[in-house]
């Protein structure tokens, strides 16, 4: 037991009054009496964690970890703690830290053996990258505690019971056993007390039809659990008090002082507070605000968004997944979302359609809505398009010289007039990067140079796809794209170019089942959830409370191009507009106004 003369006596688990750490080296396991007082009771990380349960105290054990975790969480700075929890059994084990899924790359789940694969793979790799580029030889908090730029912790949580894993994630997993706490890595390993007795005696009594019989705890996670257990400090809990074994020589002699180790409880109340606080303090730390956020899906109780702007750092989007599974309808989600939520000052849309030409039709009187480009057959219109927006940036950047800004949040702050962030839209853009299509090249190096430096100007993309195989696209484009957005994929070499190459989490998606990843598709960073559906009535609805909502003093017109004609439309009633048909131009770029605003 690690005791400190200068440790504040705290009987909460919610603190707001400490300065969190680069490092930590202390794990919370329940609570003690000092001197009349209820204080946490903390043993060193020198040792990875090993808890056996039982079910009589599953839930209590589950619980104590929670606890634990929540504790750490407010000790440890912010994006320097990640928890991973692999759990093969259909039971929520962790409901309240399953309520942080919303902090940004803080939880990560493996709920089966692909994504058991793909999860230890990702961090395999992060570990020998801390060891061999950064470390050289020290521990990660040795390194911390002086370092400029920390780097973070990974508590790794592990269920053993119903874990099925191959030859080579065991060996992913003893790995990080023997080397993972000098590189940062906390193992708690949980094991089903009954189920591990059951294949002791059945081992010791080599009765292997009962061995084979034993499913919940399987013989490969019997023998992991005999190989690595000596490394752990044994921690086991009662209804009443908590048996710690194993601890290292030297606190021994400070445990001994201590009578009891009880169990930490906390009113709910308390962890919600604590909960409520990390949350909060999570949006405090991403420096920056999001220009556009829509809410596009739940799951449980946490709603998620589709966010673009300086908080998430992702200022174009990349949508993937076969027809018929939820690719449109979040198309039309968003877009219709942005009619009730956001003036055409804000933001304004070119919408671009090269499926069947249709989809977007019922976006003709959006208010925000600046394009809507329909004409499926004429590739040369996106060529144009980008071409005005390079202008565009030209124009803008000449404002913000003079106004001696850098960015359009800068600019717009405090303006009266503010410039709208151009949002272009394509839906099925892997027709612009086709080998048919003559211009491929030059849209190639317009599409990258805008990616690029459109994000500064107000200039962003969100495109979408039902493959990239045999497509050509600049993979500049991709690494400026971290937002990707995946439905369900037919092939791993589709994960591979949407995501990366191990995430294949989009393989086992249901209808309108999204993988969310605003780390390049990097697997860790997946987020699984299935988004809302709206129908053609719900679009119209948000369209007329949009136009009712934001009325403009200028009458707003929406350039509308297809195949036989370019003819405008405006938020005026009918009654007052002037009726404008003219006939289609031979580019559409003829057709902006470079001098508005």
């Amino acid at each position: 037991m690690k005791l400190k003369e200068e440790y504040t006596f705290l009987d909460k688990l919610f603190i707001n009054n400490k300065e969190p750490q680069a490092y930590f080296s202390d794990f919370q396991v329940g609570a003690m009496s000092m001197f009349g007082k209820k204080v946490r009771a903390l043993i060193p990380t020198d040792k990875h964690l090993y808890y056996e349960y039982s079910s009589q105290n599953k839930d209590i054990v589950f619980k104590q970890i929670e606890l634990s975790c929540l504790h750490l969480l407010q000790n440890v700075q912010a994006a320097l703690l990640k928890i991973h929890i692999i759990d093969f059994t259909l039971e929520n084990n962790f409901l309240n830290l399953g309520r942080l899924r919303s902090v940004k790359d803080l939880l990560h789940y493996a709920h089966d053996t692909q994504s058991l694969k793909q999860h230890l793979s990702s961090l395999i790799g992060k570990v020998r990258e801390i060891s061999n580029d950064v470390l050289f030889g020290e521990s990660l908090t040795e390194y911390n505690v002086k370092a400029e730029y920390p780097e973070p912790y990974h508590i790794l949580i592990v269920n053993l019971k119903g874990l099925k894993a191959d030859q080579s994630q065991y060996r992913d997993l003893y790995n990080l056993a023997n080397t993972g706490l000098k590189n940062g890595v906390l193992l708690i390993l949980l094991n089903p007390l009954e189920d591990y007795y059951e294949r002791l005696k059945a081992k010791k009594e080599r009765n292997y039809t009962a061995m084979n019989s034993l499913g919940n705890l399987s013989s490969e996670a019997f023998e992991y659990v005999e190989r690595v257990k000596g490394q752990c400090t044994h921690l086991s809990y009662t209804s009443e008090a908590l048996s710690i074994k194993n601890l290292h020589q030297r606190y021994v002699t400070e445990f001994r002082k201590v009578n009891k180790i009880n169990l930490a409880v906390y009113p709910q109340e308390e962890i919600e507070q604590t909960i409520n606080f990390l949350i909060k303090n999570n949006e405090e730390e991403h420096i920056g605000t999001s220009f556009l956020k829509i809410p596009i899906g739940r799951r449980g109780r946490q709603e998620y968004y589709f966010e673009l702007g300086s908080r998430n750092q992702c200022y174009h989007a990349f949508i993937g997944g076969l027809m018929q599974m939820g690719k449109t309808t979040l198309l039309n989600n968003i877009i219709s979302a942005i009619a009730c939520q956001y003036s055409s000052d804000e933001i304004r849309l070119f919408l671009m359609d090269y499926k069947e030409g249709v989809e977007f039709t019922i976006f003709e009187n959006h208010p925000n809505v600046e394009m809507l480009y329909l004409d499926n057959g004429n590739t040369q219109g996106a060529i144009d398009l980008l071409e005005y927006f390079e202008q565009e940036i030209a124009r803008r950047g000449k404002l913000f010289k003079k106004a001696k800004v850098s960015n359009i949040t800068d600019y717009n702050q405090g303006r009266a007039t503010i410039i709208p962030h151009n949002i272009l839209i394509i839906d099925e853009v892997q027709v612009l990067f086709d080998d048919g299509f003559k211009e491929r090249r030059h849209f190639n190096r317009l599409f990258s140079s805008l990616a690029r430096r459109g994000a500064a100007f107000g200039i962003h993309f969100i495109i979408t796809t039902q493959t990239l195989l045999e497509v050509d696209i600049d993979a500049n484009i991709l690494s400026q794209i971290p937002l990707r957005v995946s439905f369900r994929l037919a092939t791993d070499r589709d994960c591979s170019k949407i995501l990366r190459l191990e995430n294949t989490a989009p393989l086992k998606l249901g209808r309108y089942e999204v993988v969310y990843n605003e780390n390049s598709g990097q697997v860790g960073d997946n987020v699984i959830f299935k988004t809302s559906f709206v129908d053609k009535a719900m679009i119209e609805r948000r369209i007329e409370e949009g136009r009712k909502k934001f009325p403009r003093t200028k009458a707003f017109k929406t350039k509308v191009i297809d195949e036989y004609q370019a003819r405008e439309t405006s938020t005026e009633p009918k009654s007052q507009r002037k009726t404008e048909t003219k006939e289609r131009s031979g580019s559409i770029y003829d057709q902006f106004d470079v001098s508005k605003f």
